[in-house]
C-alpha cells in the first residue's frame, strides 16, 4: 500500500482576514509577529511554528487545519 504524505504548503490566513475585515498588520500585531513574517506565511515562503499557528487560528476564529493549504 502506498502512503501519500501531505505537507503544509502555505497558510490561508488572507481569506479569513478579508472575511473578518482585518488588515495583515493588525493580525500580525495581535499574534506577535512582523508584517513581513505574516506575508511570508501567506505566500508559502515560510510557515509558522505550532504555537504561532494556534494563535493565528484563535485570532481568526477557525481551526488550525482550516488555515493550512495542503499538498504533496
Amino acid at each position: 500500500m502506498q502512503i501519500m504524505e501531505q505537507v503544509v504548503k502555505a497558510i490561508n490566513s488572507s481569506t479569513y482576514r478579508k472575511i473578518k475585515g482585518i488588515r495583515q498588520s493588525e493580525l500580525a500585531k495581535e499574534i506577535g509577529v512582523s508584517c513581513a513574517t505574516m506575508s511570508s506565511w501567506e505566500q508559502g515562503k515560510s510557515l509558522p511554528n505550532a504555537d504561532q499557528l494556534y494563535r493565528l487560528a484563535i485570532a481568526l476564529g477557525v481551526s488550525m487545519e482550516e488555515l493550512c493549504v495542503w499538498g504533496k
